[in-house]
């Protein structure tokens, strides 16, 4: 099997970061939340049993994941087998012209599958360009634009920060990498946690110098001061002390340059790749295997009896389903419980509303009766008013009939007077 990250010798955390290890560090219960802890320390007891109990022969692509898999216990040590990536050098080679214009532009570039990604150090480079603006000559050489930076891969959401111009490609194909790196003046790499970094090879392999932190996989491809300059690992500081000094230093600059370019490649060619991984296979495969090229044996008539791993590896399925199983459950009851607390937060949120809603009717009730006392009162003020009224037209009728009598009274007092 092949390493191409941390994930096969951890409690499932990729990359663990750091240079210190502990048994915490190894299952990589800092990594998760802490009721799956105890998930993660199992999960690498498991592999523990699974690898131990099979001859399994470990291809490392660097040195450093190499010991790191060796001192996490989980492989044996002579079964881990150093070989690294190849590249293609017919595409990633040095420009044919290399000539270069005295005191030109310093081309930094930096790119990535995705720039954003804090494991590759984006952050990191910002930080360290923004101490290096703080020196008089590096920041007059950015006003003059004699330094600007470019960039690729998946675009990044901060390129505001970094406090010198910068021209971002996007994602790009070989092809197109290959010729940014030869025209660049240096690749800088301030990954964290890596293990052998393909655009740190590409980069050396177009005679372009890599500027950057000495981590991972980093070491087995950068000679320090020969075809590059690294910093410790996760000092900005120093990180910004090593580009200032390039930048600002045009005979480093092609001092490191042509260290890259006079870099003997041979041994990470996709050939010299096939060459130790055909080694390899014939060193460690029984006898009676051999190459695709010379075809296979013929099947055995009982496979059981001709492999004797076969039980081995049956038994630690099983065993694996098992705990797999039980795991499962055991992250099923985490999720029940996580949705009972939710559930049982949500009812008293509802007992709430309803004591509330309780409130609210008991207000409404009184307001309704309230209102039924006013409707009341109104009608009988109504009634009230249309006796008075009626009062009133009663009134006037009888006055009215008063005074017809008064009148004619006094009309006839007239007529006797002989005064009509």
């Amino acid at each position: 099997m092949s390493l191409h990250d941390e994930w096969a010798f951890t409690g499932g955390s990729h990359y663990i970061g750091g240079s210190v290890r502990g048994t915490d560090e190894w299952d990589g219960v800092n990594q998760v939340d802490a009721a799956l802890r105890s998930l993660a320390v199992k999960e690498r007891e498991r592999k523990k049993r699974a690898f131990s109990s099979l001859p399994v022969h470990v291809i490392a692509p660097s040195r450093w994941i190499a010991r790191e898999a060796a001192a996490s216990g989980v492989f044996a040590p002579e079964r881990i087998h150093a070989v690294p990536y190849g590249f293609d050098l017919t595409i990633f080679h040095p420009a044919a012209d290399e000539s270069r214009q005295p005191g030109g532009e310093v081309v930094l570039v930096f790119g990535c599958q995705a720039v954003a990604d804090p494991r590759k150090g984006y952050r990191e480079l910002c930080a360290a360009l923004s101490l290096c603006c703080e020196d008089t000559g590096f920041s007059a050489a950015v006003a003059e634009g004699k330094i600007r930076m470019v960039t690729f891969g998946r675009k990044p959401t901060e390129d505001a920060e970094l406090p010198v111009p910068v021209d971002h490609l996007g994602e790009m194909a070989e092809a197109g990498v290959a010729d940014l790196l030869r025209k660049a003046t240096a690749f800088v790499c301030p990954t964290l946690d890596d293990n052998l970094p393909n655009v740190v090879m590409e980069s050396l392999s177009c005679g372009t110098p890599v500027l950057g932190f000495s981590t991972g996989g980093v070491p087995d491809m950068v000679t320090e001061g020969v075809d590059g300059l690294l910093a410790p690992l996760g000092d900005v500081v120093a990180l910004a002390d090593v580009i200032k000094k390039f930048c600002l230093d045009e005979g480093l600059q092609e001092e490191l340059r042509g260290g890259a370019r006079a870099k003997d490649f041979s041994g990470w060619s996709l050939a010299s790749q096939a060459a130790r991984m055909t080694a390899l296979y014939q060193e460690v495969m029984p006898p009676g295997y051999v190459s695709r090229a010379g075809g296979f044996p013929d099947a055995p008539p009982s496979l059981e009896l001709e492999c004797p791993l076969l039980p081995t590896f049956a038994s630690e399925i099983v065993r694996s389903v098992l705990e797999e199983s039980r795991e499962s459950n055991r992250i099923q009851e985490y999720k029940i419980r996580k949705l009972s607390e939710s559930v049982e937060g949500l009812k008293a949120r509802l007992e709430a509303a309803k004591a509330r809603g309780n409130d609210l009717d008991t207000k409404l009730q009184d307001q309704m009766r309230v209102a039924a006392s006013v409707a009341k009162d109104r009608k009988n003020l109504l009634q009230q008013v249309k006796q008075q009224q009626e009062k009133i037209t009663n009134l006037k009728a009888r006055q009215r009939v008063s005074i017809k009598k008064r009148l004619s009274r006094f009309w006839k007092y007239l007529k006797r007077k002989g005064n009509p």
